[in-house]
């Protein structure tokens, strides 16, 4: 190594470009030792082994194969052929196939990954079938890990609930939040649409994987009824669900003539802002009173869960949290990110492909989440959960968490 950076930057970067011939060198040469180890010099005597021409072979080195002579050494007098050790173990290398999945999702489709890899060198291998069925061995090795994951390691203060559309079918995503403040995917789920029994279902899977709610979870939705079934049903009264601000106020703006819209958006703004219950509640009232002059289906709009919008300040930290909590915008960037890595795939053909595209993603995503804002402060709301349920009466989960 030392060597090459004293070269000239012309030599380093001939070097870098061809690559993968000086792989070849360095295994051509740690195969070579070996044999001279067991059959000495060409043209030598006196040894156990004999050397007996050469077998095709190849090592795979990141997603690639590369092609090598592998010497073939005969005992004298037994006759038989000794496999090489350094062989077997360069044979054994991580092969890092995620890289090239990595790759995929980021954007080159499989057929440019080929072309990319056949200007490299005389590696093989890489074709676009059998690069499409390695990609898809490796997206369902991920699935698999993502699907049995357990959860006991972490303690989990908030989940975000949310649906992403693939073509005429929805995956739910539950996001959950750690007392670290570190984002992390937790489940996924197909469902036409919202309804309450995949979700139930979906939320009693993460129970029986060893999620912990009995000190309270915050829970962010977009105001679905299947959704919000499932919450009462699973985590019963130890669930605090905030509905989505940007949801509600978008929904009342939707009944509005544009002349109002833009007036209106702020005034609802401006009430969430409001850090106290009483004065958040007291304007949104006002706002009310407004809308049911100007249009009653925005009124009936506002008042449709209303008290939920309002759930942070009911707990006293919708001045830390209202970014982070207060709508669903931290899981509907990450269905953004989905769009993006799945937007080479021209069809969804079917369920398995759906999922192990989607969760391919997710996972690809997951690695570059930051943590919520104001992390340090989530004691607060944890504190301020674990006071609310000590005066709350208790209320069981409609279900067995034993299932």
């Amino acid at each position: 190594m030392e060597w090459l950076m004293e070269q000239p930057i012309n030599i380093q970067l001939e070097l870098i470009n061809n690559h993968l011939d000086m792989i070849k060198m360095v295994v051509n040469s740690l195969l070579e030792q070996e044999v001279e180890n067991l059959a000495g010099m060409r043209y030598s005597r006196g040894n156990p082994y004999r050397r007996w021409g050469v077998n095709p072979g190849s090592i795979r080195v990141g997603a690639q194969k590369i092609p090598c002579q592998v010497p073939r050494v005969q005992h004298r007098d037994t006759k038989e052929f000794s496999p090489l050790e350094m062989y077997e173990r360069l044979r054994e290398l991580p092969e890092q196939s995620q890289e090239m999945v990595h790759s995929i999702l980021c954007g080159l489709s499989m057929r440019d990954y080929g072309k990319v890899t056949d200007q490299l060198t005389d590696s093989f291998g890489m074709s676009p079938a059998s690069l499409s069925h390695e990609v898809k061995q490796r997206m369902m090795e991920t699935v698999e890990v993502f699907q049995n994951r357990h959860f006991e390691d972490d303690i989990y203060i908030g989940l975000l609930i949310d649906g992403k559309h693939l073509g005429d079918e929805q995956m739910m995503v539950v996001l959950g939040i750690t007392e670290n403040g570190q984002k992390k995917v937790l489940s996924v789920t197909q469902s036409h649409t919202e309804h309450a029994q995949p979700c139930i279902d979906m939320l009693q899977d993460l129970v029986n994987r060893g999620l912990s709610y009995q000190s309270g979870l915050l829970i962010v939705i977009d105001g679905g009824k299947g959704i919000r079934k499932a919450v009462d049903v699973v985590f019963g009264n130890k669930a605090f669900v905030q509905r989505c601000r940007w949801h509600k106020r978008e929904n009342v703006l939707s009944y509005l003539n544009e002349n109002d819209k833009e007036a209106y958006k702020r005034k609802i703004q401006n009430a969430y802002q409001e850090d106290d219950y009483d004065q958040a509640k007291a304007a949104l009232d006002k706002i009310g009173n407004e809308l049911k002059v100007k249009n009653i289906k925005a009124y009936y709009s506002l008042q449709e869960g209303l008290e939920e919008t309002l759930t942070l300040q009911k707990l006293k930290v919708n001045e830390l949290f209202s970014r982070s909590f207060g709508t669903t915008n931290c899981i509907e960037s990450l269905n953004s990110q989905i769009t993006k890595y799945t937007r080479n795939v021209k069809r969804w053909m079917n369920s398995e492909q759906r999922f192990r595209w989607v969760i391919s993603a997710f996972i690809e995503a997951e690695k570059s989440m930051k943590k919520i804002q104001n992390a340090k402060k989530i004691p607060q709301l944890t504190e301020a959960m674990k006071k609310k349920l000590t005066f709350a009466p208790e209320t069981k989960p409609k279900i067995s968490t034993n299932n």
